[in-house]
């Protein structure tokens, strides 16, 4: 049922594909990996509530994986919950740290006008990819936002550059 649900999924059959996944949780209610999954039809469904209450138990089954923190963060930020967001992203980032996991949060932080972090965030994620064009975008825009014009062209140069350079 997951890999059906998931080829569903896939297809942008989520009505189907959250049917072949709770068929799966029936089987088996104990793995974390068919709530995460039924999180994200039901996200595509409009059904929020519904998405969080499975992250939320991929999570209280499996407190370990970092990619459920780092989702469950990502639907936090869509809900415009940036302070819950940047829990979860944080603790995502303590399991595993990922430049994807640092410019989300620096993402909550600038929604949230805390600069400074959010600088801190995505300077990070270029640490750990240097050629991350998505962190100098952001971090351009954060420079635009704060008026500092020549750092803002500079790195949405490099932006730019980078994202030609992926096509």
């Amino acid at each position: 049922y997951s890999f059906r649900g998931n080829a569903k999924y896939e297809l942008g059959e989520y009505d189907n594909a959250a049917e072949d996944f709770s068929l799966a949780i029936e089987k088996d209610p104990n793995e974390a990996e068919y709530y995460f999954d039924r999180s994200w039809a039901y996200h595509y469904m409009d059904k929020d509530g519904d998405a969080f209450v499975d992250i939320n138990k991929a999570i209280e089954i499996d407190p370990k994986t970092s990619l459920y923190y780092y989702d469950r963060g990502r639907f936090e930020y869509w809900a415009e919950r940036y302070k819950d967001a940047v829990v979860s992203l944080t603790i995502g980032i303590e399991l595993k740290p990922t430049e994807n996991k640092y410019i989300m949060r620096a993402n909550c932080y600038m929604e949230l006008e805390e600069f400074g972090l959010a600088f801190a965030d995505l300077n990070r994620a270029l640490e750990y990819n240097p050629e991350s064009d998505w962190a100098y975008l952001r971090r351009g825009f954060l420079y635009k936002k704060l008026e500092l014009l020549q750092d803002a062209e500079k790195d949405l140069k490099k932006a730019i550059e980078l994202s030609s350079e992926h096509d």
